[in-house]
């Protein structure tokens, strides 16, 4: 299990693996914590560009999920992608409830 430790949004349009390594550049000097991280819970849109400079400048593996561990109709639940989206939901819920509550 890990720790959310950035997030940020881009339109829809943009490819994902350049993005993030664009966003990462510009992070990874901010937040020490990022120097530790030897391993990261991708889908399979970062399995190109994003998982070799990953590994190539900051030696950190990209896991990218490919076998589900459920499966509902057309609906696959891969068991890190699962904790992602999670994370992503707990996150945000806190934030509307928080803004609800002040």
């Amino acid at each position: 299990m890990g720790n959310l430790l950035d997030s940020f949004v881009v339109p829809a349009n943009s490819y994902d693996g350049t993005t993030v390594i664009k966003h990462w550049k510009r992070i990874y000097s901010e937040n020490e914590l990022l120097e530790n991280i030897q391993r990261i819970y991708a889908d399979g849109t970062f399995g190109g560009t994003f998982r070799r400079q990953m590994k190539t400048k900051y030696e950190i593996e990209v896991e990218i999920a490919i076998i589900p561990i459920a499966q509902k109709g057309k609906v696959e639940i891969h068991e890190k992608r699962w904790i992602v989206e999670r994370t992503i939901a707990w996150t945000l819920n806190n934030n509307v409830n928080s803004t609800i509550n002040s």
